[in-house]
């Protein structure tokens, strides 16, 4: 059939260009000078059938269409339109059709007759018609002929589906798709599309385009054509077709094959059926590459046609707002990392807020902030706005703190990050926090010299040792954290008040381990002496109570009071002692104690004459500088420091009638 464009002319594919002018100008070429010719000597050769060139043709058009040429009569006249009818059909000529398209604007009569004569040809060259009106059309938009190249789009069509050429079709759904949307053409091509559906049935080659085309043309057409499952069962690409009708194909695959448009249809429909097969990390991060494109609609590879719910803009907000139920952990952790690495904070938490629910948010949250290559200060900020969005909890930033610490390994840049982390739990104590992160804490602390963070950190970690049984290994690590406070005062006095309070909560075992491991370690020697400090009052007080105490050290000193009196020499008598008086008073009285008794008598009262003797011997010596009331007066008002337990008499008595300041007990 001569005309159907099995073998379309390549001139069809683009708007096609003048030989005198440019497609835009919405005037007809200025003609030139007109030559002189024998208009009969054309007529004749017309009648004749000889052949007259394309030039020799323009030239009479042009001496016909000049109102200042002298007219031609009419049967020559319709002998040369024919001609030139016939050439602009047959050689696609645009500056041949635009002469004839304005002279046939100008006349109604001429449109109706040369129009008539297209209308004769359609049925067997449409694409030649198709042709000429579209360079109509090219040069200035026309609404009356408009109809005109759809008669001739959808004539093409019926030829081409009617001859059974798939291919012919195809080109011509590719040339009617990439027109101007002014020219109107849509239903055209969803009419060729729903004639080459059935032959797509059976054959697998158009199935397959005819998919491309409309994603790339028209979304409407396409989701018809997803609706047909032969269509959909005819493809020939097993991924293509697991991808459309089972949802578990390879999507990034379809992108390098297909291309953009087919990878972002097959992603949508999985996310309408919120099936997660297909929407992976690296599928996350190609259609985020899409959206990002520089210029979508202008780049050579992986082009974007397709739009509304197809586009990459609404994909990946549609898994933003919907897939936080659906979607794998690794692909949302993917969609967070993305939203921050391209400062998309407001996608983020948009996803962070859907997510919320989960268990696992923190951990995605983490994970996505470690790697997003954002900075100390914008990670605060973000976590902030969590907690205020009330997203995450005040438990969830500080597991975020101290997962992100770990990750960054504890770099020094992160110090403005532990201390928000101090702050934290120094202000909320039911916050809590992993040994290892305190224990960093310390150590960073005291390379960096920050006194909040280190008060903190040994606040936490105190409370943390008290669990600690073994007592080695308690000691070593007190020992750690005592040689990490020497550098602040603040720091120190916490942990020395905290050790104080703590040894006089344990029990006198644990207590005599404790100081048995402290033994040898100089280092921590202000920590043994307050541990054998508190053994020492205990052993001193014993079970009784202050009162009771009290007045044993009454008895004791009513009876060391009697024995001064009664024996101690005078400067005027010595000593009045009568060795066969003592013993005669004793055996007058021997019934009131029984031989036991009397054994243990003698016992305690050797025993005191030596501890009496020893008390003296160690209490501390006036000296040069001190004389004895200078240095009992020290003792008493806490300025000396007991040297023996004839000391701690004076020192205790001191502290109990009110000499001594509060300043060391504000310590405890």
């Amino acid at each position: 059939m001569r005309g159907v464009p099995v073998k379309m002319n390549p001139k069809m594919a683009e708007p096609m260009p003048l030989e005198n002018g440019s497609p835009t100008d919405h005037n007809p070429p200025a003609a030139p000078e007109t030559p002189s010719f024998d208009v009969t000597m054309l007529e004749s050769a017309l009648r004749a059938g000889e052949v007259v060139t394309l030039d020799t043709t323009k030239t009479a058009l042009r001496l016909i269409f000049d109102p200042t040429a002298t007219p031609i009569s009419d049967e020559p006249r319709i002998l040369i339109l024919k001609r030139g009818v016939d050439l602009a059909l047959e050689t696609r000529d645009a500056e041949t059709a635009l002469l004839l398209a304005h002279a046939m604007d100008a006349d109604p009569a001429l449109d109706d007759q040369l129009w008539g004569w297209m209308v004769q040809r359609i049925g067997i060259e449409p694409d030649a018609v198709y042709a000429f009106v579209r360079a109509r059309l090219a040069s200035e938009l026309s609404e009356r002929w408009l109809p005109r190249l759809h008669a001739a789009a959808n004539t093409s069509l019926q030829v081409a589906t009617a001859d059974g050429d798939w291919m012919t079709v195809l080109n011509w759904l590719k040339l009617i798709g990439r027109e101007p949307a002014a020219y109107g053409l849509s239903e055209t091509f969803a009419r060729g599309v729903s004639m080459a559906q059935p032959r797509a049935h059976s054959e697998p080659d158009l199935a397959t385009a005819l998919i491309m085309i409309t994603a790339k043309r028209n979304q409407a057409v396409l989701e018809a054509l997803l609706d047909d499952s032969a269509l959909l069962d005819a493809l020939p690409d097993d991924n293509l077709r697991a991808a459309l009708i089972d949802l578990e194909g390879e999507a990034v695959a379809l992108l390098g094959v297909y291309g953009a448009d087919l990878f972002l249809v097959a992603l949508v429909l999985a996310t309408r059926r919120r099936h997660p097969a297909m929407v992976t990390p690296a599928a996350i991060e190609q259609v985020w590459t899409l959206m990002h494109a520089p210029d979508a609609q202008t780049t050579n590879a992986n082009v974007v046609h397709v739009g509304g719910d197809y586009a990459p803009t609404m994909l990946i907000d549609a898994w933003i707002d919907d897939g936080a139920d659906w979607l794998a952990t690794d692909t949302l952790s993917t969609l967070l990392r993305l939203s921050l690495s391209n400062r998309e904070d407001h996608r983020f938490h948009r996803l962070i807020h859907r997510l919320k629910v989960r268990g696992d948010v923190v951990v995605m949250a983490g994970e996505a902030l470690f790697h997003a290559g954002r900075s100390v200060n914008d990670v605060l900020a973000l976590i902030s706005q969590m907690v205020a969005n009330g997203d995450i909890p005040a438990q969830g930033a500080v597991d975020l703190f101290a997962a992100l610490l770990r990750a960054w390994e504890w770099n020094k840049t992160t110090v403005l990050m532990m201390a928000q982390l101090a702050r934290a739990i120094q202000y909320h104590p039911e916050l809590t926090v992993e040994a290892d992160v305190l224990w960093h804490m310390v150590e960073i602390a005291a390379d960096a010299k920050e006194d909040l963070i280190a008060r903190v950190a040994v606040r936490r970690l105190s409370l943390v040792l008290e669990a600690q049984e073994d007592e080695a290994l308690f000691v070593e690590r007190v020992g750690r954290l005592h040689a990490k406070t020497a550098w602040n005062s603040g720091a120190r006095t916490l942990l020395i008040s905290w050790w104080r309070g703590f040894v006089r909560a344990q029990n006198g075992g644990r207590l005599i381990r404790l100081e048995k491991a402290l033994d040898g370690k100089k280092e921590l020697e202000d920590l043994r002496a307050i541990a054998t400090t508190v053994l020492s009052v205990r052993r001193l007080i014993g079970k009784r109570t202050l009162e009771q105490f009290a007045a044993a050290v009454g008895e004791t000193f009513d009876m060391l009071q009697a024995f001064s009196a009664a024996f101690d020499p005078s400067a005027k008598h010595g000593s009045p002692f009568d060795a066969l008086t003592v013993r005669t008073e004793l055996d007058a009285r021997a019934d009131e104690l029984s031989p036991h008794a009397r054994t243990i008598l003698a016992n305690n009262l050797k025993e005191l004459a030596t501890l009496v003797a020893t008390l003296g011997d160690n209490r501390s010596k006036p000296g040069l500088v001190r004389r004895n009331d200078d240095l009992d007066r020290a003792l008493m008002g806490g300025e000396q420091e007991p040297g023996s337990a004839v000391d701690v008499l004076k020192w205790l008595s001191g502290y109990l009638s009110g000499a001594q300041s509060d300043n060391d007990a504000a310590e405890v």
